[in-house]
């Protein structure tokens, strides 16, 4: 609605008359003016009819903050996964397709480079254990 209503403004005007009307919109007394009547309605709209959609908006709003948090290093996260997919990484390749089989794959992997032995006494000490 409110962009309806600058569109409906600014319609009408000459593109040499668009600083003068759009100036004073950008000063910080009108911001804070804006922003309070925001807040004014917001507080009439939601909080005095007793509503449960301000505790709504807490919790989604949250949820995506926290999640904008986290995105980063989530990113981090697939990029390594898809470098490790790209360079023929086992652990990587064999994780998409079973879990239990990257499982013992990793483990085969890390007992074999903490060892010299050979892959069957590794499987009989894996699965021993």
């Amino acid at each position: 609605m409110a962009l309806r209503q600058f569109y409906n403004e600014i319609k009408g005007m000459k593109v040499k008359d668009l600083p003068n009307h759009l100036k004073p919109m950008f000063s910080l007394d009108y911001v804070k003016k804006s922003i309070q009547r925001g807040l004014d309605n917001y507080n009439e709209k939601y909080i005095q009819t007793g509503s449960v959609d301000p505790l709504l908006h807490v919790c989604f709003g949250g949820m995506i903050f926290s999640y904008l948090v986290a995105l980063p290093e989530e990113r981090r996260h697939l990029e390594h996964q898809q470098h490790a997919k790209e360079h023929g990484d086992v652990r990587f390749l064999m994780r998409d397709q079973c879990p239990i089989v990257s499982v013992v794959a990793h483990n085969l992997v890390t007992a074999f480079n903490e060892t010299n032995s050979t892959g069957i006494d590794l499987l009989g000490r894996m699965f021993l254990e």
